[in-house]
């Protein structure tokens, strides 16, 4: 029964690396596959286990390939066009620095086939987009999110940086203290809209 299962899953993960609807994988592909990672099969195995992906709702769909039948997983959380997408909102993003956002698009790009994910990241740039240095955007941005969740004011300074990463804290060192509603995404940058307390 341990095999089983994790022929199963070996079988879904190699249809979602390896398969689409322009490029579906044969059943003798399938055979080929499995029992080259040591998984004894045939055609009678590939068919039920195809079924016991479909009962645990992973869209497998069925196409012709010359005289065999092709299959590949159709219910994708996203597009391709999608992915493309948001890994582009990515990279242009100022927010995000560029090694959360190289890592963040490789992850994007794990989600397409296989033979889909250079393409995906070969134009993965935005020339003329500065992006921030800062290692704390991401905790600031959990901070912010927390606060507004749970109706909680946030109490914050501003902060230049100069060409040595020096941070320098602007308006006399004041710390605001305000009552976060909501953020706002425009041209790659978050914004924060809040009630600006007395004092």
């Amino acid at each position: 029964m341990s095999d089983n299962k994790g022929r199963i899953i070996f079988l879904e993960h190699y249809l979602l690396d390896h398969a689409d609807e322009n490029d579906p994988v044969t059943t003798e592909k399938l055979i080929t596959v499995l029992t080259d990672h040591g998984y004894s099969v045939n055609r009678n195995t590939v068919r039920s286990d195809l079924a016991a992906l479909q009962a645990a709702g992973i869209g497998i769909a069925s196409v012709r390939v010359a005289n065999a039948k092709g299959y590949y997983v159709k219910n994708r959380p996203f597009s391709l066009s999608e992915l493309k997408a948001l890994i582009d909102a990515v990279s242009s993003s100022q927010f995000i620095p560029e090694r959360n956002s190289n890592a963040m698009i490789r992850r994007l790009a794990q989600m397409a086939p296989e033979m889909h994910r250079k393409d995906l990241t070969a134009t993965a740039f935005c020339a003329d987009r500065i992006k921030t240095d800062s290692p704390v955007a991401f905790t600031a941005l959990d901070a912010v999110n927390k606060a507004v969740r749970k109706y909680r004011k946030l109490s914050f300074q501003y902060v230049d940086y100069l060409p040595t990463k020096e941070e320098v804290l602007r308006h006399n060192k004041k710390k605001y203290v305000v009552s976060p509603y909501t953020l706002i995404w425009n041209d790659g940058r978050y914004y924060l809209t809040a009630h600006l307390s007395a004092g």
